[in-house]
């Protein structure tokens, strides 16, 4: 008999809000966007791109607390990326069903986690003004 090979997990992690993003290339370099609030960043490598939309949502929602206004926060992206995200969407849990690995697609989708009220806080103090 064959012994079954055991799968390593680990802990799922929860986040209190995430963010939707589209990964794509567009003229040599990839593009996440952020759907909900429809920011992009650029990277050479999809990793690259995100981490720059990573840096730009942070600095986007401390700007947004500094002035005191959640409005400069939810922008959503265009409705045509909403449905290109849905339909990667399925196309990935698909292959997930059928053991195709397609990392290598043309699209990229997932969330990026914001951060917690307390790390946004310290984010904000770039924004403060030397009022004296």
């Amino acid at each position: 008999m064959a012994k079954k090979r055991a799968v390593k997990r680990s802990a799922p992690e929860f986040y209190d809000i995430h963010i939707s993003v589209l990964g794509f290339r567009e003229e040599g370099q990839w593009v996440a966007i952020a759907l909900e609030i429809d920011l992009r960043g650029y990277g050479k490598t999809f990793k690259k791109a995100l981490a720059e939309l990573e840096e730009l949502m942070e600095m986007q929602i401390s700007f947004a607390r500094f002035k005191n206004d959640p409005d400069l926060i939810f922008h959503p992206a265009e409705p045509a990326f909403w449905g290109l995200f849905a339909q990667v969407s399925q196309d990935r849990l698909r292959a997930l069903s059928n053991a195709i690995d397609d990392t290598e697609s043309e699209y990229q989708v997932g969330g990026l986690a914001l951060p917690h009220a307390h790390e946004i806080a310290n984010f904000s103090k770039d924004f403060a003004l030397d009022r004296a």
